[in-house]
């Protein structure tokens, strides 16, 4: 897996980090939710991450929760997003 994300995020910045990875997905649930480990290799050094992102079809919102292996007792709280003309957005936190 290759990931691309934003060096310092949330300050209009345009420098991207670059890095791989290996990740092995799981539909669960019918397919309304899925988990994946992932085996980050980050410039700093390698470790291990779980997400469970799960889709809501009522609100059409799907929500993004990751766990890190740096800190594995500490979720934060979801991404929430939804798709919109093609593409994935997410939305504000409320």
């Amino acid at each position: 897996m290759h990931h691309r994300r934003l060096k310092t995020r949330l300050a209009g910045a345009s420098e991207w980090e670059e890095f791989g990875g290996v990740t092995t997905c799981q539909s669960l649930m019918g397919g309304i939710a899925n988990i994946n480990d992932s085996i980050v290799e980050r410039p700093e050094g390698t470790y291990r991450s779980l997400g469970l992102r799960a889709y809501n079809a009522r609100t059409d919102n799907w929500a993004d929760w990751s766990l890190s292996g740096r800190d594995p007792t500490s979720i934060d709280a979801p991404g929430v997003g939804r798709f919109e003309n093609g593409g994935r957005r997410h939305l504000p936190f409320r």
